[in-house]
């Protein structure tokens, strides 16, 4: 019985290009230390800003490749590989229905997706009834009541819980077998 261990920096590999390719995702030349030795560092894009990881600076980027992973493990837990295949593309998708001769809104938690209700928004109070499919007139209304109920579901947290995966097949398989 084999069991894959966690913090492994496998799911992190990608082909090597170049001179200065690390052959792995979110670790970076960084130059070289006093003593004219490569020096290799894990960032990582949290929204739209790039933070360095902690304790990620190592002359072989398969010691930063598994820094990035224990920053991984540690905010997302045993799954962290799944994170790593995360579409850039919005968290939200609308599209017409004959049938129901109006727009409909889709939203994606933690890359599941989730159709947005029938919701009234009033006096900063969200109402919905459960079961129901919203329907809107407009592709701009769907949009707006989409955004609207991603934010009241999530709030701050949408950058870590709200994004779209790729391909499922891409999606590796964590645990052992």
């Amino acid at each position: 019985m084999r069991t894959s261990d966690p913090l492994s920096p496998d799911p992190l590999r990608v082909p090597v290009d170049g001179d200065r390719s690390s052959g792995y995702r979110h670790v970076y030349y960084r130059g070289r230390d006093l003593q004219g030795r490569d020096i290799w560092a894990g960032k990582v894009k949290i929204g739209r800003h790039v933070y360095p990881v902690p304790d990620s600076r190592h002359r072989h980027p398969r010691d930063s490749a598994k820094a990035v992973a224990r920053w991984y493990f540690e905010r997302y837990g045993a799954a962290w590989a799944v994170h790593l295949n995360r579409s850039h593309k919005r968290p939200w998708a609308v599209r017409y229905s004959g049938r129901l001769g109006g727009w409909c809104a889709r939203i994606w938690i933690e890359g599941a997706p989730v159709e947005v209700p029938a919701v009234r928004f009033k006096r900063h109070r969200c109402r919905w009834r459960a079961g129901s499919l919203g329907v809107w007139d407009s592709r701009e209304d769907a949009v707006r009541a989409a955004r609207r109920w991603l934010w009241w579901l999530l709030g701050f947290w949408q950058d870590e819980f709200a994004f779209r995966c790729e391909e499922a097949a891409l999606v590796p398989v964590m645990g052992g077998r």
